[in-house]
């Protein structure tokens, strides 16, 4: 496998966010995830006629990353990652206790 590593962008704050790109040894797949989010920006691979395709619906800059779309692009933790504080829930939640240890 090989893996590579090149800027994508700043964020407004001024910080890096970096996309990596991991290519199987055989070159018949390909995922590149940036850092914000781990926001899966392309999956590349290959289809029945040999043919190699990207299937995620990703952008090719950051600036679209950054804006608000209701689809969160790519992210692999969801809206509510590391967003329950103890075990319990708010208002969206309904005020549950999910259980804490």
């Amino acid at each position: 496998m090989k893996i590579t590593q090149e800027l994508f962008g700043r964020t407004p704050a001024g910080e890096e966010v970096n996309r990596y790109t991991l290519v199987n040894a055989e070159g018949g797949m390909v995922v590149q995830i940036i850092n914000l989010g781990g926001i899966i920006t392309a999956l590349k691979v290959a289809d029945k006629h040999g043919g190699i395709d990207d299937v995620v619906l990703g952008f090719d800059s950051l600036s679209p990353y950054l804006e608000r779309h209701p689809n969160f692009g790519g992210v692999i933790a969801g809206r509510y990652a590391n967003r329950i504080a103890r075990g319990a829930g708010s208002h969206w939640m309904g005020g549950w206790n999910i259980g804490s240890a």
